[in-house]
C-alpha cells in the first residue's frame, strides 16, 4: 500500500511543451506565432534630392547669334549645374523652337536639322526634386550658305556705230542683289549713266535670277530711257563672291556687254527688309 500512494504522487513531465499564447497569436517572449522579426515593416524613407537644390540649367550650343547653313545639323547640348559648381547628371531636358512648332528635341546633347529662320530655342529641365529650370538662346540663323545681301559694282559697255566708225562708252554704277534665304532665288536692282554721242542717258537696271548649287543664270531687263530690253545673265555665286555678265543688242544697232560683281555685306536676305 505504501509502494502504491508513492506512484500515485510522483508529478508528470512533458516531454514537448509549447510556450503559451495570447490571443493575437504573439508568444510571452515577445516573438510572433509566424516567426516573423521585428524588423519587418515597409521601409518609407524620403530619397535625397538636396543636391538639387540651388541647381542651375546652362545651354552651352547652339549660342545665341549663332549661324548654321541650311542642312547642316545644329549642335545641341546643355548642362545641369549643382550649387556648389559640379555637374549633375540630367536626361530630362526638352527643347523647342519658335519657328517651327512641331520641331522638339530631347536629352542633354544631340545633333538635329532646324528650319530656315531665326530661331529663339528655349531648353527646360524636369528635375527629381520637382524643380523646372529653364533657358533661352536667341538669334540663332539657319539659312542657305549663300544667302545674304550682295552689293558692288555694275559696268556696261555700249557700242555703237556712227557714219561707219565703232563708238564705245562705258557706264559704272553701283548694284545690290538679294539671294533669298533658301539660295534659290537672286533678285535686285542697278543703274547707271551712259554718255552716247553727247547726250547722257540713265540706264536701270532689274535682276532675276535662278541660283542652283552655286550657279546663276536668269534673266535681267535694262529700261535706257524710251527704250526696254530683256536679256539673258548667268554667273557663280559662292564663297560670299556673286559674278554674273551678259551680252545684248538693242534696236539691232546698239550692242551692250556688261558684268555684276558683287560681295556679301550681310547675311539678311531681302525678306528681313
Amino acid at each position: 500500500m505504501i509502494l502504491i500512494f508513492a506512484l500515485a504522487c510522483t508529478p508528470t513531465v512533458a516531454l514537448n511543451p509549447i510556450a503559451d499564447t495570447d490571443d493575437t497569436g504573439a508568444t510571452s517572449d515577445g516573438g510572433s506565432a509566424d516567426g516573423g522579426g521585428a524588423d519587418g515593416g515597409t521601409d518609407t524613407t524620403e530619397p535625397d534630392w538636396s543636391m538639387y537644390e540651388g541647381a542651375t540649367l546652362t545651354v552651352i550650343s547652339p549660342e545665341s547669334g549663332a549661324f548654321y547653313p541650311l542642312g547642316t545639323p545644329v549642335p545641341f547640348e546643355a548642362v545641369l549645374i549643382a550649387a556648389d559648381g559640379s555637374e549633375l547628371p540630367m536626361d530630362d531636358i526638352a527643347w523647342a523652337t519658335n519657328v517651327d512648332s512641331a520641331w522638339a528635341g530631347s536629352g542633354g546633347e544631340f545633333s538635329d536639322e532646324l528650319t530656315v529662320g531665326t530661331h529663339t530655342i528655349t531648353a527646360q529641365a524636369s528635375l527629381p526634386n520637382g524643380d523646372r529650370l529653364g533657358w533661352t538662346v536667341s538669334g540663332v540663323l539657319v539659312q542657305h550658305e549663300d544667302a545674304g545681301t550682295y552689293v558692288g559694282d555694275l559696268s556696261v559697255d555700249f557700242v555703237i556705230e556712227y557714219e561707219g566708225t565703232p563708238i564705245t562708252t562705258t557706264c559704272f554704277g553701283a548694284a545690290t542683289l538679294y539671294v533669298d534665304a533658301w539660295g534659290e532665288v537672286a533678285t535686285g536692282d542697278s543703274g547707271c549713266t551712259l554718255s552716247l554721242l553727247g547726250y547722257e542717258l540713265a540706264s536701270t537696271y532689274a535682276f532675276d535670277l535662278a541660283v542652283d548649287e552655286g550657279e546663276v543664270e536668269g534673266s535681267a531687263a535694262l529700261d535706257l530711257v524710251l527704250w526696254e530690253s530683256n536679256f539673258d545673265a548667268v554667273g557663280t555665286v559662292q564663297d560670299g563672291e556673286l559674278l554674273a555678265e551678259w551680252e545684248s543688242s538693242l534696236l539691232g544697232y546698239i550692242d551692250f556687254a556688261g558684268e555684276l560683281d558683287l560681295v556679301r555685306i550681310s547675311r539678311e536676305t531681302e525678306a528681313d527688309g
